[in-house]
């Protein structure tokens, strides 16, 4: 039975719910997105061009213009789906793939035969005396329906490399995505860095005033300048941490210097859990699901050539014959035809009935593993998700409250300063703990979007649909 490529679906309502509600920006979405693709899937209007169709190859890629002002998501996807070095090769497969359709619709070539007989002899047919002069033209005829089989491969062969690009594209979208929202991190932990080196130099000046008031206990200020320096030490990593994932970002497409001024989403947002059910039941749906479908496709298709190969092509010749001698000449037919005594080809399809089966057998695999990878990294997203909405339900607010009161009490000369200084560790420690988990949570929630094929940078926000993102909101 001919396997058949539809149009993967379009995401159900629960899925697009879960969606809306882990969006990143303003104007860009780290949530669950709408898949629409063609079959295979062809490029986007984001893609900026089309391989399949192209006959010519494209001019050398020019480099993308710089971009200056804040970066959404939505433009980054735009800018690694238009630049990215792997889409560029995929396409070229896209190109070879069309290519090598067109030849296998192909006949084969007739060849001209020239055969000079009874010359350069002795005797009676010395020099040209006998010379016999045949022209023939043969042409192979395939029997067996090779040249069906032939064309069947070919399409289903490229349909393979669609799909081959589908899973590339989708790679890129998940790989720029998880970039982009490690720079919003990044942005975050220097933006907390900051503060605590300006809360620390406030500190240590109130620690000084009380030092010249003679209100201070030995060895105070030099904590507190510790403390204050240590600060500086960590927002100096945090700025080089924000270097190297920003290059990270624009590297997806192929810029060596990232000119954006900063990257703008809603790192705080967290996402609605959705179906696990759904999910498991989209993971069909996968690029590499439908590619190694395809290669099932493929594989019975080189089988049918094999079995085609079995059978014997017919040769017909048509020429003319001049004999030099009498001055005479005739037409000459012939026709040949290989007798199959010693091989029918059954070592090459019986190979063929193998892969087949291999074929199917590395998808059954590969459905095992995409459902597994789907339920542990659902756990995963389950956990950070919790974390992330108790930290910011009670530990972030209590924390908060617990430095304020003690700092209050110190400024007041009744809580000590070792006290203040575990408490404003502790806060930051907090603030930096709640930031990894909504790292956790996004990451996770790409990655799910990625096992569940539903990643297609034709999606957009709701905001997005009326106007284009704005900055993030603060």
């Amino acid at each position: 039975m001919r396997p058949r490529y539809n149009k993967i679906k379009a995401a159900p309502g629960a899925l697009v719910a879960a969606l809306v509600g882990s969006s990143l920006v303003g104007g860009t979405a780290c949530g669950f997105l709408r898949v629409n693709t063609p079959q295979p899937p062809a490029h986007s209007r984001l893609c900026g061009e089309s391989c399949a169709a192209g006959k010519t190859p494209p001019r050398q890629r020019r480099r993308p213009p710089p971009h200056r002002g804040p970066l959404t998501l939505r433009q980054a996807l735009t800018r690694a789906l238009k630049h990215h070095p792997d889409l560029a090769v995929a396409a070229q497969d896209r190109r070879v793939a069309g290519a090598r359709a067109r030849s296998a619709n192909r006949y084969p070539n007739p060849a001209l035969h020239v055969d000079v007989e009874d010359w350069l002899g002795s005797g009676d047919v010395r020099q040209v005396r006998a010379l016999q002069l045949t022209i023939q033209v043969s042409q192979d005829i395939e029997l067996g329906r090779k040249l069906a089989s032939r064309r069947q491969l070919a399409r289903v062969t490229r349909r393979a490399v669609g799909w081959d690009y589908a899973r590339k594209r989708a790679a890129v979208l998940a790989e720029t995505t998880q970039a982009f929202v490690r720079v919003l991190y990044e942005q975050q932990r220097l933006a907390i860095a900051r503060d605590q080196t300006q809360l620390a130099d406030r500190f240590l000046k109130t620690v000084r005033k009380r030092h010249e008031a003679g209100q201070f206990k030995p060895g105070e200020v030099e904590l507190a300048g510790i403390r204050r320096d240590l600060s500086r030490v960590e927002q100096e990593r945090s700025r080089r941490r924000l270097r190297q994932a920003r290059l990270a970002l624009v590297a997806h497409w192929g810029a060596t210097e990232p000119r954006f001024k900063k990257a703008t989403g809603r790192l705080r947002r967290l996402p609605v859990l959705p179906s696990l059910e759904t999910l498991l039941a989209r993971a069909t749906d996968h690029p590499a699901a439908r590619r190694l479908g395809a290669r099932v496709a493929e594989r019975r298709a080189q089988l049918q050539v094999e079995r085609s190969l079995a059978y014997p092509d017919l040769s017909l010749r048509a020429g003319y014959r001049w004999l030099e001698g009498s001055r005479d000449s005739a037409f000459v037919l012939g026709i040949s035809i290989p007798l199959p005594f010693f091989s029918r080809n059954t070592g090459a399809i019986e190979a063929a009935r193998h892969r087949v089966a291999r074929a199917k057998l590395t998808r059954r695999v590969f459905l095992v593993r995409a459902n597994l990878a789907i339920k542990q990294t659902y756990e995963r997203l389950r956990a950070a998700l919790f974390a992330a909405k108790m930290l910011r339900a009670k530990v972030l607010p209590t924390s908060r409250r617990s430095y304020d009161k003690l700092r209050e009490g110190y400024q007041l000369g009744r809580v000590g300063y070792l006290a203040v200084l575990e408490a404003q560790r502790t806060c930051f420690a907090v603030q930096q703990r709640y930031l990894e988990s909504l790292l956790q949570l996004h990451t996770a929630a790409i990655t799910l979007q990625r096992l569940a094929g539903a990643l297609d940078g034709s999606a957009r926000t709701p905001n997005e649909t009326k106007r284009p993102p704005g900055p993030a909101r603060r």
